[in-house]
């Protein structure tokens, strides 16, 4: 009788598990890990940059991952290190003016020719604003290309992860914070 009754509760359970919508299931999974955002494969790449260059090779460049929270209310480029995430500062959708200020100062600045970037970079990387968000301008050596780096503590232990992006990734940055901006204002789905 005990069997029956197990059997019974076991093939109950399965049919009620099974009739769960895998929109039910990710919610689920979503609340129970307080993961409140989707995250998105984007266009935006990155290089890892030593030595005034870009590294290239097997895993460079790759491609930034953005996190959206699942209100729209904010935009995050994060590259998950195993332990910690490091990336972009977040891009809060109601504040996009000011939050991509200095991803516009870096596209103004490399709208510049090239004797003018190299006359101005020093004051862009030394500026208040770069110096808190850990980011510099660099002409890359041999190419003469517009680099925005941005350099992320890893670690004690570890050394300084410091990457590299063009400005068609910058300038993607920007157009993912817009486009979930306006998916918000207009209560549509990515």
């Amino acid at each position: 009788m005990k069997n029956k009754a197990l059997l019974t509760l076991v093939l109950l359970s399965g049919l009620l598990l099974s009739g769960c919508s895998k929109h039910s299931t990710d919610m689920f999974f979503k609340y129970a890990t307080f993961t409140f955002f989707d995250t998105y494969k984007t266009e935006v790449l990155y290089w890892q940059f030593k030595d005034g260059v870009r590294v290239t090779d097997k895993w460079n460049p790759a491609h930034f991952p953005v996190q959206v929270a699942d209100n729209k209310s904010y935009v995050r480029f994060r590259i998950d290190m195993g332990g910690i995430y490091v990336g972009l500062p977040t891009i809060n959708t109601d504040n996009i003016e000011k939050d991509t200020v200095p991803f516009r100062d870096f596209l103004e600045w490399a709208a510049q020719p090239y004797e003018k970037r190299e006359k101005t970079k020093r004051s862009l990387s030394e500026s208040k604003r770069y110096a808190e968000l850990d980011f510099r301008v660099e002409n890359e050596t041999g190419t003469n290309t517009p680099l925005l780096i941005i350099t992320r503590k890893k670690g004690y232990f570890v050394s300084d992860l410091v990457i590299a992006m063009r400005p068609v990734d910058v300038y993607y940055v920007i157009a993912w914070a817009n486009m979930v901006k306006e998916a918000k204002d207009k209560g549509t789905e990515l």
